[in-house]
Protein backbone atom coordinates (compact mmCIF):
# COMPACT_ATOMS: atom_id res chain seq x y z
CA UNK A 1 0.00 0.00 0.00
CA UNK A 2 0.83 3.45 -0.52
CA UNK A 3 1.49 3.77 3.62
CA UNK A 4 3.69 0.78 3.88
CA UNK A 5 5.82 1.93 0.86
CA UNK A 6 6.82 5.36 2.95
CA UNK A 7 8.45 3.54 5.70
CA UNK A 8 11.55 1.88 5.49
CA UNK A 9 12.41 -1.18 7.49
CA UNK A 10 9.33 -1.62 8.83
CA UNK A 11 8.21 -5.06 10.29
CA UNK A 12 5.21 -6.75 10.94
CA UNK A 13 6.68 -8.91 13.41
CA UNK A 14 8.79 -7.04 15.84
CA UNK A 15 7.54 -5.39 19.20
CA UNK A 16 8.36 -1.32 19.27
CA UNK A 17 11.24 -1.72 21.44
CA UNK A 18 12.94 -4.44 19.61
CA UNK A 19 12.64 -2.21 16.26
CA UNK A 20 13.64 1.26 17.90
CA UNK A 21 15.62 0.17 20.67
CA UNK A 22 14.09 1.92 23.13
CA UNK A 23 12.03 2.07 26.23
CA UNK A 24 8.94 4.03 27.60
CA UNK A 25 9.69 6.65 30.62
CA UNK A 26 5.83 8.33 30.61
CA UNK A 27 3.21 9.52 28.76
CA UNK A 28 2.85 13.40 27.48
CA UNK A 29 0.04 14.03 25.79
CA UNK A 30 -2.50 12.87 23.45
CA UNK A 31 -4.17 14.28 20.00
CA UNK A 32 -6.79 13.56 17.80
CA UNK A 33 -4.95 10.95 15.97
CA UNK A 34 -2.42 9.19 18.35
CA UNK A 35 -0.44 9.32 21.84
CA UNK A 36 2.71 10.47 22.30
CA UNK A 37 5.22 9.11 24.77
CA UNK A 38 8.71 10.05 26.58
CA UNK A 39 11.08 7.42 25.80
CA UNK A 40 14.78 6.51 26.45
CA UNK A 41 17.40 5.22 23.92
CA UNK A 42 18.73 2.10 25.92
CA UNK A 43 22.47 2.51 23.58
CA UNK A 44 22.77 6.32 24.74
CA UNK A 45 20.36 7.48 27.67
CA UNK A 46 19.12 10.17 25.52
CA UNK A 47 15.58 10.78 25.92
CA UNK A 48 13.41 11.46 22.89
CA UNK A 49 9.78 11.88 22.09
CA UNK A 50 7.74 8.85 20.44
CA UNK A 51 4.28 9.87 18.50
CA UNK A 52 2.13 6.50 18.05
CA UNK A 53 -0.74 6.05 16.22
CA UNK A 54 -3.70 3.16 15.95
CA UNK A 55 -3.88 3.00 12.16
CA UNK A 56 -7.31 1.47 12.68
CA UNK A 57 -8.76 4.28 14.47
CA UNK A 58 -7.55 6.73 12.14
CA UNK A 59 -9.43 7.97 8.83
CA UNK A 60 -8.01 6.10 5.65
CA UNK A 61 -7.72 10.05 4.18
CA UNK A 62 -5.06 10.57 6.42
CA UNK A 63 -3.39 7.06 6.45
CA UNK A 64 -3.46 7.56 2.87
CA UNK A 65 -2.62 10.92 2.33
CA UNK A 66 -1.70 13.21 4.78
CA UNK A 67 0.21 10.60 6.85
CA UNK A 68 3.03 9.77 4.30
CA UNK A 69 3.06 13.81 3.16
CA UNK A 70 4.12 14.47 6.32
CA UNK A 71 6.92 11.82 6.85
CA UNK A 72 7.69 13.20 3.50
CA UNK A 73 8.07 16.53 4.48
CA UNK A 74 9.66 15.84 7.50
CA UNK A 75 12.56 13.43 6.59
CA UNK A 76 13.25 16.67 3.83
CA UNK A 77 13.54 18.89 6.71
CA UNK A 78 16.57 20.19 9.04
CA UNK A 79 16.22 23.64 10.83
CA UNK A 80 16.90 24.46 14.85
CA UNK A 81 13.54 26.03 15.18
CA UNK A 82 12.00 21.99 13.83
CA UNK A 83 11.61 19.15 15.41
CA UNK A 84 13.93 16.50 14.41
CA UNK A 85 12.30 12.92 13.26
CA UNK A 86 14.87 10.01 13.90
CA UNK A 87 13.31 7.12 12.86
CA UNK A 88 9.74 6.20 11.38
CA UNK A 89 8.93 2.30 11.60
CA UNK A 90 5.44 0.07 11.25
CA UNK A 91 4.46 -2.33 13.27
CA UNK A 92 0.99 -4.65 12.71
CA UNK A 93 -1.00 -1.82 13.15
CA UNK A 94 1.06 0.73 15.09
CA UNK A 95 3.08 3.67 13.15
CA UNK A 96 5.16 5.06 15.28
CA UNK A 97 7.36 8.48 14.78
CA UNK A 98 10.62 8.96 16.78
CA UNK A 99 11.46 12.53 17.45
CA UNK A 100 13.23 15.14 19.48
CA UNK A 101 11.42 15.98 23.19
CA UNK A 102 10.66 19.59 24.33
CA UNK A 103 10.76 18.92 28.13
CA UNK A 104 8.29 22.26 28.87
CA UNK A 105 5.47 20.87 25.93
CA UNK A 106 4.25 23.39 23.60
CA UNK A 107 3.93 27.19 23.52
CA UNK A 108 0.40 27.24 25.10
CA UNK A 109 0.85 24.98 28.02
CA UNK A 110 4.40 27.39 28.54
CA UNK A 111 2.57 30.78 28.45
CA UNK A 112 -1.24 29.60 30.48
CA UNK A 113 0.43 27.46 32.94
CA UNK A 114 4.00 27.48 33.79
CA UNK A 115 4.30 31.20 32.89
CA UNK A 116 1.04 32.12 33.85
CA UNK A 117 1.00 34.61 30.78
CA UNK A 118 4.23 36.17 32.62
CA UNK A 119 6.22 36.41 29.45
CA UNK A 120 9.36 38.97 28.92
CA UNK A 121 9.80 41.25 26.10
CA UNK A 122 13.31 39.75 25.76
CA UNK A 123 12.39 36.23 26.23
CA UNK A 124 9.26 37.28 23.74
CA UNK A 125 11.69 38.57 20.72
CA UNK A 126 13.46 35.28 20.77
CA UNK A 127 10.69 32.93 20.51
CA UNK A 128 9.15 35.39 17.08
CA UNK A 129 12.61 35.59 15.61
CA UNK A 130 12.57 31.43 16.01
CA UNK A 131 9.56 30.79 14.97
CA UNK A 132 9.38 33.44 12.11
CA UNK A 133 13.37 31.70 10.69
CA UNK A 134 11.28 28.34 10.61
CA UNK A 135 8.61 29.67 8.64
CA UNK A 136 10.84 31.26 6.27
CA UNK A 137 12.62 28.48 6.36
CA UNK A 138 9.55 26.10 5.52
CA UNK A 139 8.48 28.33 2.93
CA UNK A 140 11.84 28.35 1.14
CA UNK A 141 11.92 24.77 0.94
CA UNK A 142 8.05 25.02 -1.04
CA UNK A 143 6.49 23.81 2.32
CA UNK A 144 3.40 25.29 4.18
CA UNK A 145 2.76 24.29 7.25
CA UNK A 146 -0.98 24.86 7.33
CA UNK A 147 -1.68 24.41 10.98
CA UNK A 148 0.36 27.30 12.83
CA UNK A 149 -0.63 27.61 16.30
CA UNK A 150 0.87 27.75 19.95
CA UNK A 151 0.29 24.56 20.63
CA UNK A 152 2.34 23.30 17.13
CA UNK A 153 5.47 25.58 18.72
CA UNK A 154 7.65 22.93 21.51
CA UNK A 155 9.54 24.77 23.67
CA UNK A 156 12.71 22.80 25.08
CA UNK A 157 14.34 22.96 28.61
CA UNK A 158 16.54 25.49 27.02
CA UNK A 159 13.80 27.62 26.03
CA UNK A 160 14.04 26.78 22.13
CA UNK A 161 11.00 26.91 19.92
CA UNK A 162 10.68 24.58 17.77
CA UNK A 163 7.56 23.83 15.29
CA UNK A 164 6.12 20.32 15.04
CA UNK A 165 3.34 18.74 14.09
CA UNK A 166 3.14 18.63 10.14
CA UNK A 167 0.20 16.68 9.84
CA UNK A 168 -1.83 19.20 7.34
CA UNK A 169 1.65 19.98 5.60
CA UNK A 170 2.02 20.41 2.25
CA UNK A 171 4.58 20.87 -0.89
CA UNK A 172 3.48 24.22 -3.06
CA UNK A 173 5.50 24.46 -6.22
CA UNK A 174 5.49 28.41 -6.62
CA UNK A 175 4.44 31.10 -4.50
CA UNK A 176 0.84 31.58 -6.15
CA UNK A 177 -0.42 28.43 -5.81
CA UNK A 178 -3.74 28.01 -4.06
CA UNK A 179 -5.28 25.57 -1.53
CA UNK A 180 -8.86 24.68 -1.01
CA UNK A 181 -8.53 22.09 1.35
CA UNK A 182 -9.99 23.65 4.84
CA UNK A 183 -6.84 23.16 7.30
CA UNK A 184 -5.62 25.00 10.85
CA UNK A 185 -7.32 25.84 13.49
CA UNK A 186 -10.07 28.77 14.26
CA UNK A 187 -8.90 31.73 16.16
CA UNK A 188 -5.97 31.02 14.00
CA UNK A 189 -6.67 30.46 10.66
CA UNK A 190 -6.79 33.14 8.13
CA UNK A 191 -10.26 34.74 6.99
CA UNK A 192 -10.39 32.93 3.23
CA UNK A 193 -9.94 29.36 5.17
CA UNK A 194 -12.98 30.57 7.64
CA UNK A 195 -14.78 31.68 4.63
CA UNK A 196 -14.01 28.22 2.45
CA UNK A 197 -12.50 29.92 -0.53
CA UNK A 198 -9.18 29.22 -2.40
CA UNK A 199 -6.00 30.63 -0.43
CA UNK A 200 -2.65 30.67 -0.44
CA UNK A 201 -1.39 28.30 1.78
CA UNK A 202 2.28 30.12 2.94
CA UNK A 203 0.17 33.63 3.28
CA UNK A 204 -1.79 31.57 5.76
CA UNK A 205 0.99 30.79 7.93
CA UNK A 206 1.92 34.35 8.30
CA UNK A 207 -1.41 35.28 8.82
CA UNK A 208 -1.36 32.50 11.74
CA UNK A 209 2.06 33.54 12.63
CA UNK A 210 0.45 36.71 13.54
CA UNK A 211 -1.99 35.12 15.36
CA UNK A 212 1.22 33.25 17.38
CA UNK A 213 2.95 36.73 17.94
CA UNK A 214 -0.24 38.48 19.36
CA UNK A 215 -0.91 35.50 21.96
CA UNK A 216 2.73 35.83 22.99
CA UNK A 217 2.48 39.11 23.87
CA UNK A 218 -0.49 39.80 24.82
CA UNK A 219 -1.89 36.74 26.42
CA UNK A 220 -4.90 36.86 24.37
CA UNK A 221 -6.33 35.82 20.41
CA UNK A 222 -7.36 38.61 18.37
CA UNK A 223 -10.64 37.87 16.92
CA UNK A 224 -11.77 35.02 19.30
CA UNK A 225 -10.08 31.89 21.15
CA UNK A 226 -10.16 28.62 18.96
CA UNK A 227 -14.13 27.00 18.81
CA UNK A 228 -15.46 30.78 18.14
CA UNK A 229 -18.19 30.76 16.07
CA UNK A 230 -16.87 31.16 12.48
CA UNK A 231 -19.37 33.92 11.64
CA UNK A 232 -18.32 36.32 14.70
CA UNK A 233 -14.47 35.48 13.82
CA UNK A 234 -15.03 36.48 10.56
CA UNK A 235 -16.85 40.00 11.11
CA UNK A 236 -14.25 40.94 13.79
CA UNK A 237 -11.60 40.00 11.06
CA UNK A 238 -13.42 42.11 8.63
CA UNK A 239 -13.74 45.06 10.77
CA UNK A 240 -10.47 45.06 12.42
CA UNK A 241 -12.16 44.40 15.40
CA UNK A 242 -9.25 43.55 17.92
CA UNK A 243 -7.10 45.68 20.70
CA UNK A 244 -3.61 45.68 21.56
CA UNK A 245 -2.28 46.07 25.00
CA UNK A 246 0.47 48.99 25.16
CA UNK A 247 2.67 47.57 28.03
CA UNK A 248 5.34 46.24 25.28
CA UNK A 249 7.22 48.38 22.21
Amino acid sequence: TQLSEAFEGSSENQSLPSIMNISYTGKLGAGAYGKVYSVKDRTTGEVKACKTYDLRKIKEEYVSKYAPREIDIFLKMSHPNIITMHMICKAGFSLYMLMDIAELKDMEYYITRLCDGNINESQAKIWIKQIASALDYLHEIGVAHRDIKCENILITRCLTARLTDFGFSRFFKNAKELSSTFCGTTGYASPEIMKNISYNASKADIWAFGVVLYRILSKRYPFGEPGTRVRTLIHRMENQDYTFSGEFN
